[in-house]
């Protein structure tokens, strides 16, 4: 039997069948900068297409995107 994490596993699945997966960064996990800045670009495009109006905060459009990665972190370590 074979035990492992839920992201070691998904890991090894993607080292298996590299072809099944097409994005070019898939060996090591994005850091705590690249997910800022992936939350930034999905934040400002749902707000650009006024999808999360209640979001927007006066002054900063992405005021909330640190509390959404923490909120994210959060969820997985439950």
């Amino acid at each position: 039997m074979y035990v492992s994490t839920v992201h070691s596993f998904a890991q090894d699945v993607i080292k298996s069948f590299p072809e099944k997966f097409t994005v070019e960064k898939l060996d090591t996990p994005i850091d705590d900068i690249e997910s800022l800045e992936l939350i930034s670009d999905i934040v400002g495009s749902l707000l650009s297409e006024q999808k999360l109006q209640y979001l927007m905060s006066y002054g900063d459009p992405l005021f909330y995107v640190r509390a959404i990665k923490n909120a994210l972190n959060n969820l997985k370590r439950e």
